[in-house]
């Protein structure tokens, strides 16, 4: 063997985690971190080998700054050439300008993109309004905290932020119906906005998480982990994931929502895509939850492995219970995908498999029966747990209850359940028609019901959320099936 491939193979068997490729992250494959990486190039997929790189974010803002005052002097001439055309005020033209006066000179590296090019948009005054008002439903759904829900609400008359825009863009991917601009591009318009900001903010941070699930919403994979590991970087930077109890003190509040958004964000999609969290361990989580309306407290997240409360109180609220389902979620993941039957499988893993479904059991014993998308998520991790050792009771009974959560689904509801529910519909699916290839004999009318309601649902949420049928979505993802 040659010095330089001795010396390939030591820094290969050495590589950090998180500076694999996304490629062999997700395949668990042995990445020698080479741009293209040997192990893309030998599987013919040079072309698509990418890095997640976002760890000179925050110091490339800092180096914007002299940016920021002229592209302030191009807004404000603009802004004063457009005054005898367009009867706005300057909040309203702000939101007007083109996107090209808004592309910083330099882009961050863990944001840039070979396809960025400025894009012309103008958006009409009645256009931001209704945007701005229509995405005020879906806040809740993509956890954004009650101050920034405000911030939107009176963001058409103080002008554009990342934040706004990237509510825009989400608006204008649910309510298609305005021409002057394509969610693409707006999407581009919120992220160059977000470039050109030296110091992150709490909304900034948001502006992050909300651009990280609107990529993947459309199938983006790439710009989906890019924005969310820069919302995590910069959130744990500023040690919001370390806040200890709950202080009732001005931001606080602001600062406790803004984690467990970008928490939840980063949980979800790691599980969906399969690419390891970018949020700490939980034993490094120590900010509280918002107390509930009568003051009381729900339980911290390092305690929801611990029996027999598994850290539930009386004191959860609609936001800790999301957030405690979407932690099981990916931690029921992670041990589907490190189950390896042909291997000696410690006691320490069985225990943990075991911990994990009491807590999604307990999860569903205290949910609310309003609380749709978050009983879908936590009954189809029980059915991947239960259908990796190939226990079809518990199986069926996880199915049982996701056809009977979706049956219950208001026609004006589907719109505003949780991304992740396309995912786990899917899987679910999946799991019912395999199922009924093994065992035609156990399969009634029923059943057969079910299935269809299942079916269908994937059908509608597919076009709500096109990254159901997208093809790393299909093709490269754990499948709940029987052994």
């Amino acid at each position: 063997m040659s010095s330089n491939d001795s010396s390939s193979q030591q820094y290969r068997s050495t590589l950090s985690r998180g500076e694999a490729c996304l490629i062999c992250r997700r395949r668990k494959m042995k990445c020698d971190a080479g741009r293209p990486c040997g192990s893309c190039v030998r599987s013919g997929k040079g072309e698509e080998c990418e890095y997640e790189d976002t760890r000179y974010l925050v110091q490339i803002h800092g180096l914007q700054s002299h940016v920021v005052a002229l592209q302030q002097r191009i807004r404000e001439l603009e802004s004063q050439a457009r005054a005898g055309v367009l009867p706005t005020t300057q909040a309203f033209s702000a939101f007007m300008q083109p996107t090209s006066t808004s592309t910083p000179a330099v882009a961050p590296a863990g944001l840039a993109s070979s396809n960025v090019q400025a894009l012309p948009i103008q958006l009409q005054v009645a256009e931001v309004v209704h945007l701005l008002q229509s995405f005020v439903p879906h806040a809740t759904q993509f956890g954004l905290p009650l101050a920034s829900i405000t911030h939107l609400q009176t963001a058409s008359q103080t002008g554009p932020t990342p934040l706004s825009l990237a509510a825009i863009a989400v608006s204008s991917h649910f309510y298609p119906s305005h021409p002057t601009a394509t969610t693409t591009q707006l999407f581009q318009r919120a992220q160059n906005a977000l470039l050109s900001v030296p110091t992150p903010s709490l909304l900034e941070i948001q502006a992050h998480a909300l651009l990280s699930s609107l990529a993947f919403i459309m199938g983006k994979e790439l710009d989906g982990h890019r924005h969310c590991a820069a919302a995590v970087q910069v959130a744990v930077n500023q040690g919001l994931h370390a806040l200890g109890q709950y202080r009732r003190e001005p931001g606080e509040r602001d600062k406790v929502e803004t984690w467990w958004m970008v928490y939840r964000v980063d949980a979800v999609w790691s599980a969906i895509t399969g690419v390891s969290s970018s949020a700490p361990a939980f034993s490094g989580i120590t900010t509280a939850f918002v107390p509930s309306k009568d003051g009381q407290m729900a339980g911290l997240l390092p305690g929801l492995y611990t029996g027999p409360a598994y850290s539930f109180t009386d004191g959860e609220t609609r936001n800790s219970m999301r957030v405690k389902a979407f932690a099981l979620f990916l931690h029921a993941h992670e041990l589907i995908a490190g189950y390896a039957p042909n291997r000696h499988i410690p006691q320490s893993y069985w225990r943990d498999v075991y911990s994990t479904t009491a807590a999604l059991n307990k999860c569903l014993e205290v949910l609310p029966e309003e609380s749709v998308s978050v009983k879908i998520v936590v009954s189809t991790a029980l059915l991947g747990l239960h259908s990796m050792v190939n226990e079809r009771d518990g199986s069926v009974a996880a199915v049982e209850i996701v056809a009977q959560v979706v049956k219950s689904i208001e026609e004006s509801d589907w719109v505003l359940l949780d991304p992740a529910i396309g995912f786990c519909l899917k899987k679910v699916e999946g799991w019912m028609k395999r199922d009924a290839a093994m065992y035609p004999d156990a399969e009634d009318d029923e059943a057969q019901e079910n299935l269809s309601a299942i079916s269908l649902a994937v059908a509608r949420l597919a076009t709500i959320f096109p990254y159901v049928e997208s093809s790393w979505s299909t093709t490269t993802r754990l499948e709940f099936s029987p052994l």
